[in-house]
């Protein structure tokens, strides 16, 4: 992983380097324990040769941030414009934006919402504009398409645009309506699947917070086992005691204790409480942390813009 001059970042990167011991000097530390690698699989054992990043893992969330952060950021786009068409029905295209927002402003969904319909003159622009059927869209969406290409190779003449900027706005008003109803049936089904979402990565964090568990308990019993073998007197005064509970049949990779420096013995107990402690609050978290991914889920609110306006206009016209 590249360094970063910003010095906030080296709190979040200490994640991946191990665990401390509480009398060890901070820069000691970290000279000693270089960043490790990263995995996006579940390796099927605690191993310190590399961090396993998942969705909660602190450099995940911080990485993440920066793209949630920028819920209401970017919300005044508009564009219009008139292309030439060999259709000789004129056309309308509004698009709009749909964006579904969940807790501190977290952009959960962007969606683009669209209404077509067939352009009439007519100062009543409600009456004279006639939204199109869905089966109708594709065959718009290939004129535009067509038109595009055209335009983009020069093929097409200038169009007298004046009119229809004067009654863009109320063309887009007219339609509103229209727009509105396309984006709640949006908004419903993005919402359906957005919970449906949360429920699944509220699971799969179950499964990881489990499995992390058991492979602990797993780890801890054998370890305990190979200190005592080391040193039976410590064992009976000083050495960390088992965890109720323990797996007995496990598949853990072995340590030679008789090749251990007192260094990496001291390295072993201080993860050995490491380890305790994590047991005791991955039942918390349990609890806790599937509840709050589904809620990071949850839309609080949402925002239709009309983001694009389109003339399909006859070339003979």
């Amino acid at each position: 992983m590249s360094q970063t001059r910003d010095s906030s970042w080296d709190t979040t990167l200490d994640s991946l380097r191990g665990v401390k011991p509480a009398k060890a000097f901070l820069s000691d530390w970290r000279r000693d324990n270089p960043v490790r690698p990263v995995i996006f699989s579940d390796p099927g054992r605690l191993s310190a040769e590399a961090v396993h990043l998942h969705l909660e893992h602190r450099l995940v969330q911080r990485l993440l941030s920066r793209f949630l952060a920028q819920g209401f950021l970017h919300h005044e786009l508009k564009r219009a414009c008139v292309v030439p068409c060999r259709d000789p029905q004129p056309r309308l295209i509004v698009l709009g934006r749909l964006s579904l927002f969940g807790e501190g402003a977290a952009r959960l969904h962007d969606e683009l919402i669209t209404v077509m319909a067939d352009w009439h003159p007519g100062d009543e622009r409600q009456q004279a504009l006639q939204p199109v059927g869905r089966e109708q869209r594709q065959r718009i969406w290939d004129l535009l398409q067509q038109a595009l290409k055209e335009a983009a190779a020069g093929t097409c003449p200038e169009l007298d645009t004046s009119h229809l900027q004067r009654g863009a706005d109320a063309d887009v008003s007219a339609l509103l309506p229209q727009l509105q109803q396309e984006a709640e049936r949006a908004r419903e089904a993005a919402t359906e699947l957005l919970q449906e979402r949360g429920r699944q990565e509220a699971e799969a964090l179950k499964t990881v917070l489990r499995n992390q568990r058991q492979r602990i308990r797993d780890t801890v019993r054998q370890r305990s086992q190979e200190i005592a073998r080391l040193d039976r007197k410590a064992a009976k005064t000083d050495a960390t005691p088992l965890i109720t509970g323990l797996a007995d049949a496990v598949k853990i990779p072995e340590l030679d204790p008789a090749s251990m420096s007192e260094r990496e013995r001291r390295q072993l107990a201080s993860d050995q409480k490491h380890w305790q402690r994590r047991l005791e609050t991955i039942d918390t978290e349990l609890a806790s942390e599937p509840k709050r991914i589904e809620a990071s889920y949850r839309v609080v609110t949402h925002r239709l813009e009309p983001a694009g306006l389109v003339y399909l206009w006859p070339i003979s016209g």
